[in-house]
């Protein structure tokens, strides 16, 4: 509904919530890091996935001690330190460990071995011949060109912490996200940021994998652009990039488009398809051109 309307809201207006983190009544926030302590100690107790186990007994003593400081200490500055260490202690500290021995989900896999393919033959894709002779389910890369960037600077450089593709996720996760709220004209961005990346829907997912992560951000960038100022082309550009990473953000372009059709006309849906259209096709296009079969049997036929 929000971004239905025509008029921008002001911050304060009924419906666009609090203007920054230090706003929301400390119950509250208190609850919210308690909730993510309760899911985290659940996740370290009950997963039978060493890395989710892992995950979950650091993040859950950093949600603790969060909660301990929201309500124990009434400064402000309690506020900067739970955050700090939700994200802390659920995302840096148990990803950077994870990171230095090399431990990830099979999918970080996929795309560091995509991006050495890329660097290597020009295409994140093994050959038709390959995938299929294979019986391991792994050998399929059933993301789109964008997603293999993020592994390139293992390809490029060798195994390592900085190397590891989770801490790009990280990375790009917060630089767009920064970018997604200032486009939506939100205060107090890095707290809001900070927040959000604590809490285990972008914490844990970065840890352990993490690749919805970057194209979460997309989206979120692609569809402030288009509330507070519109700007149909821009936006197009963005979400074209984030259906050339993975095929979950294909809907988004229909959701952008249906709104932009009703609230703003046909003229400006056209201009936002065209431009994700040629973005995404700029991007993909190569690759189906020079490697069609390897492309189809990777992200369709998998």
């Amino acid at each position: 509904m929000l971004l239905l309307r025509r008029r921008p809201l002001r911050w304060g207006e009924p419906g666009l919530g609090w203007q920054s983190p230090l706003s929301i009544p400390r119950p509250w926030l208190a609850a919210i890091f308690a909730a993510c302590a309760l899911f985290a100690a659940g996740m370290g107790v009950f997963s039978t996935d060493a890395l989710h186990r892992l995950w979950g007994m650091f993040a859950a003593v950093a949600y603790v001690v969060g909660v301990v400081v929201l309500v124990a200490w009434r400064s402000s500055r309690a506020v900067d330190l739970a955050l700090f260490l939700g994200v802390g202690g659920a995302l840096i500290v148990p990803m950077s460990l994870l990171a230095e021995q090399g431990r990830w989900k099979p999918e970080v896999g996929v795309i560091a071995r995509g991006a050495r393919l890329l660097v290597q033959h020009g295409s994140p894709y093994e050959s038709q011949a390959i995938v299929s002779a294979s019986h391991d389910p792994n050998i399929y890369n059933p993301y789109l060109p964008v997603m293999a960037i993020f592994g390139l600077p293992r390809a490029l450089f060798g195994p390592g912490l900085i190397t590891d593709p989770r801490i790009w996720f990280a990375l790009g996760f917060v630089a767009v996200f920064v970018a997604a709220l200032a486009a939506a004209g939100a205060k107090d961005v890095l707290r809001w940021t900070a927040l959000v990346t604590a809490t285990p829907v972008i914490a844990f997912s970065l840890t352990v994998g993490g690749t919805d992560v970057p194209v979460l951000a997309l989206l979120c960038l692609g569809l402030a652009l288009l509330w507070r100022r519109p700007e149909p082309l821009l936006a197009g550009l963005v979400l074209g990039v984030a259906a050339a990473t993975k095929a979950t953000a294909w809907p988004a372009l229909i959701v952008a488009a249906t709104m932009l059709l009703v609230r703003d006309g046909r003229r400006a849906a056209v201009r936002f398809i065209l431009a994700a259209v040629v973005a995404a096709a700029a991007i993909i296009g190569p690759v189906a051109a020079v490697w069609p079969h390897a492309l189809i049997e990777n992200t369709i036929l998998f």
